[in-house]
């Protein structure tokens, strides 16, 4: 078999989800969670793997098991990446492998991504393929706990629909604050970035991403497997 008919597969181990794709020279198959993973190593063959984790070890130990001789993501690998970062041992691997991503995609042009999932993060990635860093706040389901664990009378959501800008209770007050909050919170970073990079080109990404892309007032790519195209990158420079 050729390098370039080889099958890759990649593992997302994220905070609140595991993510995972099978790639050839294009997807093949990507999926949610260890009981899903576990369906498809029954049926699709792979000839490298990796798994980039944020979980607990005994996690990480646990879904290593299903996958024999998987490299683990970590400092030692090599990284198809210029990373101006200042303290790149503490860059969180899904920020990385998103910069890797950008920086594929978006040759000689500035880029940046924006993951929407357990934070809030922007990275950018400038016209010369060189990561600069970005941004990091709370996602949605981080800023409803933070309202309920510090105030007294706030309630936990945890189940919710979209409402109008105006809350007419307090649920909807806060849905309305924490959703349109952030909203606006993108569309004005990105209006900074646009500032200094006219031709910028932006990327969303990330489980909650559905809830703002419509709302984005710029041209963007939705790519909801960003991330793991990055480990693919990174997997391939590895092998």
């Amino acid at each position: 078999m050729s390098y370039t008919e080889s099958i890759f597969l990649v593992v997302d181990l994220g905070n609140t989800d595991l993510k995972f794709a099978f790639f050839g020279q294009k997807l093949l198959l990507t999926g949610r969670g260890k009981d899903t993973l576990q369906q498809a190593l029954t049926t699709q063959n792979y000839d490298f793997s990796l798994i980039s984790s944020v979980a607990e070890d005994s996690v990480l130990l646990e879904i290593a098991s299903l996958i024999p001789k998987a490299f683990v993501l970590n400092p030692l690998l090599e990284i198809p990446l210029d990373n101006n970062y200042a303290t790149p041992h503490t860059l969180g691997q899904d920020r990385l492998a998103n910069a890797v991503a950008l920086c594929h995609l978006s040759k000689g042009k500035a880029a940046v991504s924006i993951d929407c999932g357990t934070c809030l993060k922007f990275d950018f990635v400038d016209e010369f393929g060189v990561y600069q860093g970005g941004s990091i706040s709370p996602g949605i389901n981080m800023r409803f706990k933070a309202m309920n664990q510090f105030t007294a009378n706030l309630p936990l959501i945890e189940k919710w629909q979209e409402v109008d800008l105006i809350g007419k209770d307090t649920k909807s007050s806060m849905i309305s604050g924490v959703i349109n909050g952030m909203r606006s919170e993108i569309n004005e970073t990105i209006a900074r970035y646009l500032q200094h990079n006219e031709k910028l080109t932006i990327y969303l990404t990330g489980g909650d991403a559905s809830h703002f892309e419509n709302a984005i007032k710029y041209p963007i790519f939705a790519d909801p497997n960003l991330t793991l195209f990055g480990l693919k990158l990174i997997l391939e420079a590895n092998v």
